[in-house]
């Protein structure tokens, strides 16, 4: 025996379907995939996640491309990043990426474990 006063026990036809009799127009994008993945929490989860997988590529590019260009232009380069405006550009995305990619961790970490 279902609750049928629980909103997510109705089926997601029903869910779509009363959440455009909701609006006059299409419904915003927020509202629309709440309803689809079953509330606010779960979908705040799912971009704190995808989030933290970007920003962690993204650092791992950086140290790729920071790696091959110390190896293409050897010893002087790896002195003094200063000198190559390329790899000093490479180096504070790589610096900005990390620490993306850290906060979002710990904001992972605090969320309350029904979320995640």
């Amino acid at each position: 025996m279902t609750d049928d006063s629980h909103p997510n026990a109705a089926d997601p036809a029903t869910l779509l379907a009363d959440l455009y009799l909701d609006f006059s127009g299409p419904p915003p994008r927020a509202a629309l995939s709440a309803t689809l993945l079953g509330g606010r929490a779960p979908r705040d989860a799912g971009r704190i996640a995808a989030a933290g997988r970007l920003a962690s590529r993204l650092a791992a590019d950086a140290r790729l491309g920071i790696a091959r260009r110390r190896a293409a232009f050897g010893r002087i380069t790896r002195a003094d990043p200063r000198i190559d405006p390329w790899l000093a550009r490479l180096v504070a995305d790589l610096a900005l990426h990390r620490a993306s990619a850290v906060a979002r961790m710990a904001s992972a970490h605090s969320m309350p474990s029904a979320i995640l």
